[in-house]
C-alpha cells in the first residue's frame, strides 16, 4: 500500500548527535482536516452544437481540469471549454477531480445542460482532506543553540486515492528542517494508500505538519539550554548564501526571517498584555515557518495575461488568476491601476475561461499573485509604452514628453 517514498540525507546525523549537548525526540501527531469553504461543490455543463462542451465551475485549475477531461472523454482540448466561476473559499479543496467528470458525460449523453450541486453532507464525505501525519522528529543542538542535527521519520494517511499524496509528501520532507540551517540532516518519508477518504492539497501543502513537530522539539531545546527563543531562532535562521535541507541555496533578497523574527519580539514588547484571571496565567509563544512561493520541485513556471484599452478608456485584463475569496481581481486590478493610472471602476477582469484567457496553470501554491501579477505588470507597462509612442505620433512630439493621466494621454 505504499504510494510514495521520499528521502532527504545530508552529512552524518549520528555522528553530529554525538557531539550535541541536546538532544530532543518525540512523535506527534496531527488530524484530518476538512477545509470548511463555504459553498459545497457545484456546476453547469452546455453540450456544443459540435460535439463539445462548456463546464462551468468553481475550480482553482482551470487548464487542468481541461486536460484531465479531455482524457476521460477522449476528446481533444479544444472541444472542452472550462469556465472558472469565483466561489467562496478553497484552500487546495477545489484541485481534485469531483464532479466535472459526471457534468460534462451528463451534458453530451443528454444534449441538455446539467447542474449538479453537492449537499454539505456529500461535499463532506467526498473531496479531499488535510493528510493526518504521525512524525517522529530528534533535534541535537550545541550549547550555545545551533542546531547540528535532524532525523525525521513521517508518515502520511494518503486514503483510498492518489490525488497530490506524492507531491505533499515531498513537500513535507524538503521543509522538515523549517527555515533553519542544520548541517546534517536525514529526512524520510512515506504516504500509504488506506481505506479512508482521500487526502490532498490544503492551505500549506504539507508543510503545517512537520512545522508543528519540528517547532515543538525547538521549544524544548530552548527551554533546556536556557536561552530566549527569539534568539535561538534568530542563531539558526537561514541566510543569503546557506542551503535549506534540500539544498536549496538562497540568494540575494530571499532570505528574510531574521528581521522577521526581531520584528516580531519589537511589537510583542509594545504589547499591554491583559492580566490574567483568578488560577490563570498568560502564554506567549513564538514559531516560525518556511513555505514555497510557487511549485518548487523543478517544475517549470509560467504565466501570461492580455490587457485591451478601449476608445472609452476602460480597461479590460484577461488573465487566469482564480477568484475563490482571496482577492484575484481586487489585486490584479491594483496592480493594473500602478502602472497605467485607470481608475479601478473603469477596469474589467475576465476570469480563467480556456477559450480566452492565456494558460497560467492552477492558482495554488501562493504562487498566482507572483506569476499572473507579474505579467500584468508587464503588459500594462507595454501597453502605456505603446500609448506613448502614438501619442507622440499624432501630438509631433517624442514619447518621453508623453505622460498618462488616468486614460488620457497629455501633451
Amino acid at each position: 500500500n505504499l504510494l510514495h517514498h521520499a528521502a532527504i540525507v545530508r552529512g552524518d546525523v549520528e555522528a553530529a548527535f554525538a557531539d550535541c549537548a541536546v538532544v530532543v525526540e518525540h512523535t506527534y501527531g496531527t488530524a484530518r482536516i476538512e477545509h470548511g469553504f463555504m459553498e459545497p461543490e457545484c456546476g453547469i455543463a452546455i453540450p456544443d452544437d459540435d460535439g463539445g462542451v462548456t463546464v462551468k465551475l468553481g475550480t482553482q485549475c482551470a487548464f487542468d481540469d481541461r486536460s484531465q477531461l479531455a482524457r476521460i472523454l477522449n476528446l481533444p482540448e479544444e472541444k472542452i471549454r472550462i469556465v472558472q466561476l469565483p466561489m467562496g473559499g478553497a484552500f487546495g479543496g477545489r484541485e481534485d477531480i469531483l464532479i466535472y467528470q459526471f457534468l460534462a458525460l451528463g451534458a453530451l449523453l443528454s444534449q441538455r445542460p446539467v447542474k449538479i450541486t453537492l449537499t454539505r453532507e456529500e461535499s463532506l464525505r467526498a473531496h479531499v482532506k488535510r493528510h493526518p501525519a504521525a512524525m517522529r522528529f530528534k533535534t541535537g543542538a550545541a550549547a550555545d543553540g545551533r542546531l547540528l542535527a535532524l532525523e525525521a521519520d513521517i508518515t502520511l494517511d494518503g486514503g483510498a486515492y492518489a490525488s497530490l499524496s506524492v507531491d505533499v509528501l515531498e513537500n513535507t520532507v524538503v521543509f522538515a528542517g523549517g527555515p533553519y540551517y542544520i548541517p546534517n540532516v536525514k529526512i524520510e518519508g512515506r504516504v500509504w494508500y488506506t481505506n479512508n477518504v482521500l487526502s490532498g492539497a490544503m492551505r500549506g501543502f504539507g508543510v503545517n505538519q512537520v512545522g508543528f513537530a519540528l517547532e515543538s522539539n525547538l521549544d524544548e531545546i530552548t527551554h533546556r539550554l536556557g536561552l530566549d527563543p527569539f534568539e535561538i531562532r534568530a542563531i539558526n535562521a537561514l541566510d543569503t548564501g546557506l542551503p535549506t535541507v534540500s539544498d536549496h541555496v538562497l540568494e540575494e533578497g530571499v532570505a528574510g526571517v531574521k528581521e522577521t523574527i526581531f520584528a516580531a519580539r519589537e511589537a510583542l514588547g509594545s504589547l499591554t498584555r491583559p492580566a490574567p484571571g483568578e488560577g490563570k496565567r498568560i502564554g506567549v509563544g513564538i514559531a516560525c515557518g518556511v513555505k514555497n512561493v510557487g511549485f518548487g520541485h523543478g517544475f517549470p513556471e509560467s504565466a501570461g495575461a492580455i490587457v485591451e484599452l478601449d476608445a472609452s478608456g476602460r480597461l479590460l485584463i484577461k488573465a487566469s488568476q482564480h477568484e475563490y475569496g482571496q482577492g484575484a481581481r481586487a489585486g490584479l486590478v491594483e496592480l493594473a491601476r500602478s502602472v497605467l493610472g485607470v481608475s479601478p471602476e473603469r477596469i474589467e477582469v475576465v476570469w480563467p475561461d480556456t477559450a480566452f484567457t492565456p494558460k497560467t496553470g492552477p492558482t495554488t501554491a501562493s504562487r498566482q499573485t507572483f506569476l499572473s501579477g507579474n505579467a500584468v505588470v508587464m503588459a500594462c507597462q507595454k501597453l502605456r509604452e505603446e500609448l506613448a509612442c502614438h501619442a507622440a505620433e499624432v501630438l509631433d512630439t517624442t514619447p518621453d514628453q508623453v505622460r498618462l493621466e488616468g486614460s488620457v494621454c497629455v501633451d
